[in-house]
């Protein structure tokens, strides 16, 4: 049986954070290590079991959350999750069967509701697609040590899922979306009104600047089954 860590990022929004992680209990998989890690909040949650002494944004902070499990125990994935999502049971074991039943499965996420369409529409328990959006991720402890975290400087999140799913390719391995399990993003619960349309604008700039460095002005063809590494 695998060993799971199961990766939270909290920041101050606990009505969505401690339903997760009874969720999370609920899954009843044997050997699951769940972390919530405070993202430097303003209002305490008593699922908390770490806390980061400021805030680096979505992305920067998850590598560190991700760092203290890794640091915790030697585990073999890493399930980073957003806080704002609904898991019903069973949701991880499935998850695990498939991810480890193939050598070159590098990432896995379930099916959800999201605005790249295809992630609510998989056609088989282990579909190849291009990327994954970066919601509730599998990532075997394998492939960090391939292909490493996420690109850091794209600190708001955006861009992320279509610069790792295609370092996964570079490396020959495979982006897997399930059938098995299907989960529910409230999408953005932890920004809204003017916040969040601010945030959208700079994270599209960050974005677009920081792909466009590494892969060209057209680097949307990553996104696409066409481009090959």
């Amino acid at each position: 049986m695998s060993r799971i860590a199961t990766v939270v990022l909290h920041y101050n929004t606990t009505q969505y954070t401690i339903p997760l992680v009874q969720a999370l209990r609920q899954q009843k998989f044997p050997d699951q290590t769940i972390y919530v890690v405070d993202h430097h909040s303003g209002k305490s949650c008593p699922e908390v079991t770490h806390r980061l002494d400021r805030n680096l944004a979505f992305t920067r902070g998850m590598f560190e959350a991700w760092k203290i499990a890794r640091a915790d125990a030697d585990y073999d994935a890493y399930w980073l999750l957003n806080n704002d999502l609904q898991v019903p049971p069973g949701t991880l074991k499935a998850l695990v069967e498939v991810l480890f039943s193939n050598e070159d499965h590098a990432q896995i996420a379930p099916a959800h509701n999201s605005p790249h369409g295809f992630m609510a529409l998989p056609k088989s328990e282990a579909q190849t697609v291009p990327y994954l959006e970066a919601t509730a991720t599998l990532i075997k402890g394998r492939t960090f040590e391939r292909v490493g975290f996420w690109d850091l400087r794209m600190t708001r999140g955006w861009g992320i899922e279509a610069d790792y799913g295609f370092r996964v390719r570079q490396a020959g391995l495979l982006n897997i979306l399930t059938d098995r399990a299907r989960i529910i993003h409230l999408q953005h619960g932890t920004i809204g009104g003017p916040a969040f349309r601010q945030y959208c604008i700079e994270a599209n700039a960050e974005m677009n600047s920081i792909l466009g460095q590494k892969y060209g002005q057209d680097w949307k063809r990553l996104l696409q089954w066409g481009v090959r590494p």
